[in-house]
């Protein structure tokens, strides 16, 4: 099982319409998509994490060249800022991507 991470600053203004791009990718995700969440952080409003876990490297790959991955970038980007993407193996140190 691997997982996936886009954490971002989301202005307050575009919340909702961010929220909402986030949830109809959401539900477009491969088959390989073992689950998925979007969280707001507690100390700070403006901060969002999605998660997502896959069943193999290889379905966390194809995803990462998909036009759904490329729409939740954009999402957490062109907003706000993305502030970074992580990935690993369940139980291994997690590995930040530029």
């Amino acid at each position: 099982m691997y997982y996936f991470t886009l954490r971002g600053k989301i202005p307050t203004f575009r919340q909702c319409e961010f929220e909402g791009t986030i949830s109809l990718v959401s539900s477009q995700l491969p088959v390989g998509c073992a689950g998925h969440g979007l969280y707001k952080d507690g100390a700070d409003p403006d901060i969002y994490k999605f998660v997502s876990y896959w069943h193999s490297i290889e379905d966390l790959e194809v995803f990462k060249k998909s036009a759904e991955f490329i729409i939740l970038t954009t999402a957490y980007s062109t907003p706000g800022q993305l502030l970074g993407k992580f990935q690993g193996g369940i139980n291994e140190a997690p590995i930040f991507q530029e």
